[in-house]
């Protein structure tokens, strides 16, 4: 699906009434004058960012800056959604245009044939896991144990990231079900909360590619019409791609000191390449394994062995693919295009 979009369309209007920014030097002389942008409410109450931009002499503008979460305008939630570029782009500008008095079919016909530039565009996939539990093991796997292009992961509030300051673009992981439950920003309208889709957001793990405006000039993606799901899809595992998983990894050291003493030295024994399980109980090492997996150490197979094996992500990250569920059709739960054209 597409969890963002900035993106500048053609559109002659009057200015839409937001308001305007000035910067006066202290000789008085006028440094910059631009517009405001100003927020414009979709379904249930979410929103996008939209702003007027250029003018033709004559005090109109010439073109819409319009910037945020498509799924979330259209149908009050991003578990799952529409990653059809054109079509997002023509049912954000509708009902946008519709909501200021602007008469939009010029401007809807130009979305649905991609006339409009992109300057950042998420792409994301979720994947299936047996439960939450599994996802957040995943993701302190994947603190560990990725690396990229762009060097280690960072991790920030539960999400791991490849390029998290990077200007051209960036990965990151996160566990869906516990983004709904982080703050007022993130979770579903009351109008949805007795809709299926918080279970079935209850075991997913979010993929996330962020490409922005650097990165898409230099792949010369930078139109609408560029991105076909054909597109979509080779871009994001392309970059996904390039994320490695080690097949075993070691403990930060701070992280270390937060084990407790037994696993802590079943560890460190492990780690100078010592078999540990003839050293406890059968009952005893499981538990132990059980509880440095979640960290990316699995204690059964020898360190000597596989310390440096390097692995594709895909390879390693084993959940299943999901898109969207049928009921979502059914309970119109999804955006599905109404603009025509």
């Amino acid at each position: 699906m597409i969890d963002w979009l900035d993106f500048v369309i053609p559109c002659l209007h009057d200015p839409i009434p937001a308001g305007r920014v000035m910067s006066i030097l202290p000789s008085g002389e006028l440094e910059y004058d631009v517009p405001k942008r100003m927020q414009a409410t979709g379904t249930y109450e979410s929103k996008m960012w939209v702003r007027s931009q250029g003018g033709d002499g004559e005090g109109r503008a010439t073109e819409l800056y319009i910037s945020g979460n498509p799924a979330k305008f259209l149908q009050g939630h991003n578990v799952f959604g529409c990653e059809l570029v054109c079509d997002l782009a023509a049912g954000v500008v509708r009902k946008i245009l519709d909501t200021v008095g602007i008469s939009s079919d010029l401007t809807v016909a130009q979305a649905l044939k991609g006339n409009f530039s992109v300057k950042r565009i998420d792409i994301t996939r979720s994947f299936s896991f047996a439960s939450r539990n599994e996802v957040k093991a995943v993701l302190s796997s994947l603190a560990i144990k990725s690396r990229s292009r762009m060097g280690r992961a960072q991790t920030s509030g539960g999400t791991v990231y490849h390029g998290k300051q990077s200007r051209r673009h960036t990965l990151k992981f996160y566990c869906k079900a516990e983004e709904l439950e982080a703050g007022e920003k993130h979770k579903l309208p009351a109008e949805l909360e007795k809709t299926p889709i918080k279970e079935f957001a209850e075991t997913l793990l979010r993929a996330e590619l962020t490409l922005r405006s650097k990165e898409l000039i230099e792949l010369e993606k930078t139109e609408g019409k560029h991105f076909t799901p054909k597109v979509l899809d080779a871009l994001y595992f392309d970059y996904f791609g390039r994320i490695e998983m080690a097949a075993q990894a070691y403990i930060p050291s701070e992280e270390i000191k937060l084990l407790s003493r037994s696993i802590r030295d079943s560890y460190l024994l492990w780690k100078e390449g010592v078999d540990v399980r003839p050293m406890m109980s059968k009952p005893t090492f499981y538990r132990h394994r059980s509880e440095l997996l979640p960290l990316g150490i699995d204690i059964a197979l020898p360190n000597e062995q596989v310390e440096c094996e390097i692995i594709p992500l895909f390879r390693k990250v084993t959940g299943r693919p999901v898109g969207i569920p049928d009921w979502a059709y059914q309970q119109g739960l999804v955006y599905q295009s109404r603009v025509g054209g």
